[in-house]
């Protein structure tokens, strides 16, 4: 069943942030590129499964790509949140 709900393109955006083009997402989640085109469409109500799928690829949470918020719990130790696709810890400074 899609989420009733309406979204900005925040998959778009966590696509292109973690470096990837549509037909890179399409073969590290088995969808289509054109499935994936469709889905970035704010219009189109993706299943929770597909999100799920999209989220595990890019690694950010399901509610990044539902809202663009990412996950509460996993702030980085100066208290930034991480970008979707970005590393989990920040290099060091050295």
């Amino acid at each position: 069943m899609p989420l009733a709900i309406e979204r900005k393109n925040f998959i778009g955006q966590a696509r292109q942030a973690a470096g990837l083009t549509q037909t890179q997402l399409a073969k590290k989640t088995g969808l289509s590129q054109s499935s994936v085109s469709q889905i970035e469409n704010p219009s189109r109500q993706p299943r929770l499964d597909t999100l799920r799928r999209i989220a595990g690829a890019l690694g950010c949470d399901v509610s990044f790509l539902i809202d663009g918020a990412p996950a509460a719990e996993s702030p980085r130790p100066n208290g930034d949140l991480p970008k979707p696709g970005a590393p989990e810890t920040p290099a060091d400074p050295a």
